[in-house]
């Protein structure tokens, strides 16, 4: 994953996450457990960004 595929990944991830780590190509992410659904749709919202890039997460 390149710097602008991480930091997409991150604002997706902020309204539902605790901690996210990045270590190289890698993202941790470990996940509140006081999630609302308001939360839930905020990022489902922001994963349909037209600016997302293509993610293979590593299956290539």
């Amino acid at each position: 994953m390149n710097a602008a595929q991480i930091a997409q990944l991150a604002i997706i991830l902020a309204p539902i996450a605790r901690d996210i780590i990045v270590e190289g190509s890698k993202v941790i992410a470990t996940y509140r457990e006081d999630v609302t659904q308001e939360q839930i749709n905020q990022a489902l919202e922001l994963s349909k960004s037209v600016t997302w890039p293509d993610l293979d997460f590593g299956l290539k």
